[in-house]
């Protein structure tokens, strides 16, 4: 038979046990929670998505962790058999036996407990648990905060600046010049998330650079309208031809890394502690303010036609983060049959999302009239110099028609292939965890 639940004082025992074999690991040295779910991502990508609030919970007693969990701590600290067995007992499971075995088991567990007990390292040893970026500390220090400021911000802002400087040097300000330069910057930083597609924050990565594909998407019609909604282009005469996207380019650099910073530091209250037990209240309210502060700021500084663009694309992008977050929750307790109807929902609602995005760019390119010009934002109006921009106003309107083509189907396919592989990348992961749960 197998061993009922372990009861709450040996749930105790048991994140006790995984507290001190955390912390003692590697001679006393331990590893961070965030070092500890990069250790079991190694062995299954499957813990990629672990939050930390889920092992701190473990740790402390508040909830029973899966068996496969178990299994697999045990693999990556390289627990002895005893000891793995231990912490099986303590959490209620134990192989089919007699009711005898299974006490004696127990019984063993707790001299094991006593014993680590005993040798536990010392106090100083708790600096294992010091966080990545989105852990359960309840705020975000100076020292990461500027780390990941510079971290997220040094490359975009380096190559804008460097590069359009040598253009603007070589005489080299063209439309095409310019659309193949918004689109290089939009590659590199969907690079720069690539390359930490492993790291424990890739969700938080992820939403960085989201936000920035999103805002600086409108790059693309704005280098071959010559123009840009919130009217820097008007500085051109003072600045140079590169000045107005620069400005934009910054402009929406500032937004998404402002907006990124403060989903972690909600990340980090939401999944303390002191959070909401609810995996669906945690995930709303991590991602919700960060989208809401972007699409304020679209409100005053741009007009009505980029309302319902960012309102659409923002919108997207803000359930398709709480939909991850909800699935990369591991107290989220949904069933395996749950998760796979899940699974076959986001691909359809996916499928649905660029079938709409798509039919709306046909018809706002073979609109006669675009909804609305980039020459006015809440505040203030402007005269479009079209001897500056250099086209007539019917050839003006025709690129601004194309430029909107180009910028929503750049959007669609960002949030389509890699907002929307990530969603059913996590999904599957809780469904991975779930049968290790029950393994």
């Amino acid at each position: 038979m197998t061993m009922p639940n372990g009861n709450a004082a040996d749930l105790k025992r048991l994140g006790g046990l995984l507290r001190l074999y955390r912390r003692g690991f590697g001679g006393g040295g331990g590893v961070s929670r965030g070092a500890l779910i990069e250790r079991l991502a190694e062995r299954d990508s499957a813990y990629a998505g672990l939050d930390e609030s889920s092992l701190s919970r473990w740790e402390n007693g508040e909830r029973r962790p899966p068996r496969g969990f178990l299994a697999d701590f045990a693999g990556a600290l390289r627990l002895s058999r005893p000891e793995t067995e231990a912490l099986m007992a303590l959490a209620g499971y134990a192989p089919s036996g007699a009711d005898e075995e299974a006490a004696e088991l127990l019984a063993l567990a707790h001299g094991v407990y006593a014993q680590a007990q005993r040798a536990r390292p010392a106090d100083g040893a708790a600096a294992a648990d010091s966080p990545s970026p989105t852990t359960e500390r309840g705020k975000m220090d100076a020292a990461t905060l500027a780390k990941e400021t510079f971290r997220r911000a040094a490359g975009p802002g380096i190559y804008a600046s460097a590069v359009a400087y040598a253009l603007n040097a070589m005489g080299l300000d063209g439309a095409v010049v310019q659309a193949s330069y918004s689109a290089a910057a939009l590659a590199i930083v969907g690079g720069q998330g690539v390359l930490r597609w492993r790291r424990a924050d890739a969700t938080s990565e992820l939403f960085f650079i989201s936000l920035f594909f999103v805002l600086n998407a409108s790059l693309l019609m704005f280098s071959i309208t010559r123009m840009d909604h919130f009217g820097f282009f008007s500085l051109v005469p003072w600045g140079g031809e590169w000045t107005f996207l620069l400005l934009t380019f910054f402009a929406h650099l500032a937004l998404a890394l402002a907006a990124s910073l403060a989903f972690d530091a909600l990340r980090i209250r939401m999944y303390s502690a002191n959070g909401p037990r609810s995996a669906f209240a945690r995930a709303l309210w991590t991602a919700l303010p960060p989208c809401l502060f972007v699409f304020g700021n679209m409100l005053v500084f741009i007009n009505e036609g980029g309302w319902f663009f960012h309102l659409v694309s923002l919108g997207v992008t803000f359930g398709a983060f709480a939909a991850i977050l909800a699935f990369q929750d591991g107290n989220a307790a949904l069933s395996e049959w749950d998760a796979k109807m899940s699974l076959v929902a986001a691909v359809a609602v996916i499928a649905l999302l660029c079938a709409i995005g798509s039919a709306g760019t046909i018809v706002a390119y073979l609109s006669p009239s675009p909804l609305a010009f980039p020459d006015h934002n809440l505040f203030m109006s402007w005269e479009v110099d079209y001897a500056r921009v250099g086209y007539p106003p019917e050839e003006t309107l025709e690129r601004y028609r194309l430029g909107v083509a180009l910028m929503a189907t750049a959007v669609i396919a960002y949030l389509a292939t890699a907002l929307g592989g990530y969603l059913i990348a996590a999904i599957y992961r809780h469904v991975a965890r779930h049968n290790k749960g029950r393994g």
